[in-house]
């Protein structure tokens, strides 16, 4: 499972969760397989900046970052919004926790594991936000081409 979970300040196992999704300093992916931490990377949140709209703009990149689950302290409406919409599990109520301990912790309660039914929630939810962003593509291309021809006579 792929998690991506918002840090205060440099990221990594040992950083504290922020209270705050949108705005947190740095995400901390953390990949975990059968119980364990495989992989961790840390990347500086581009949105906590971002005048408005940091929530949505740190969803989208947990989204484009495929993966499974988003931890904070709390997430805004629009970010959740877009994180349910994508199928994307997110949870609250984990700021300043160390990220260790939050991995633990996600582990010993079995929130690693989806089930069946879940897996199949999330995949069916990620494909409607694929072919909705291929709808809007589309509508893009179709807008751009039309106004091609316009200027071309």
């Amino acid at each position: 499972m792929k998690i991506l979970l918002a840090t205060q300040t440099r990221g990594g196992l040992n950083d504290f969760i922020s209270p705050v999704f949108g705005r947190a300093s740095t995400f901390t992916i953390v990949e975990v397989k059968d119980g364990k931490v495989e992989k961790v990377e840390v990347i500086r949140n581009q949105a906590a900046a971002a005048f408005s709209g940091a929530g949505i703009q740190a969803a989208q990149f947990a989204v484009n970052k495929n993966v499974d689950m988003v931890v904070a302290g709390s997430f805004g409406p629009n970010a959740s919004m877009v994180l349910a919409q994508s199928g994307v599990i997110f949870t609250a109520g984990y700021a300043g926790f160390k990220v260790e301990d939050a991995i633990k912790i996600l582990i010993k309660e079995g929130r690693m594991r989806l089930s069946v039914e879940q897996e199949k929630r999330v995949l069916e939810a990620r494909k409607r936000y694929i072919e909705d962003q291929l709808r809007w593509i589309k509508e893009r291309l179709k807008q751009f081409e039309e106004k091609n021809e316009k200027q071309s006579k």
